[in-house]
């Protein structure tokens, strides 16, 4: 499954046979220099261990950060964050 925001691409699949969640962040250099990269990376870092508990056990997520997630506060990157991987690997 894959999906788009300005901020975040999500793409990832849930393999039920696995008790864990992981989360796979790519950060390119399109994104910025390495300090503004290791920002996106922790930052998205932190949005999967403040969701941990609402993502289904077995989801598999790659994350790819784009410009516009530097500039947002990080109230609102969770927001986008939760409402892309709401869609397919929210516990229900």
């Amino acid at each position: 499954m894959r999906f788009r925001d300005n901020a975040l691409w999500v793409q990832g699949y849930v393999d039920e046979s696995i008790d864990h969640s992981k989360v796979g962040i790519i950060a390119t250099k399109r994104l910025g220099g390495a300090v503004q990269r290791n920002l996106a990376k922790r930052r998205i870092r932190e949005l999967f261990r403040q969701s941990q508990y609402l993502i289904k056990p077995g989801s598999h997520i790659v994350v790819l950060p784009r410009t516009d997630s530097l500039s947002l506060p990080f109230g609102e990157l969770q927001k986008r964050f939760l409402k892309l991987i709401g869609k397919t690997f929210i516990k229900r």
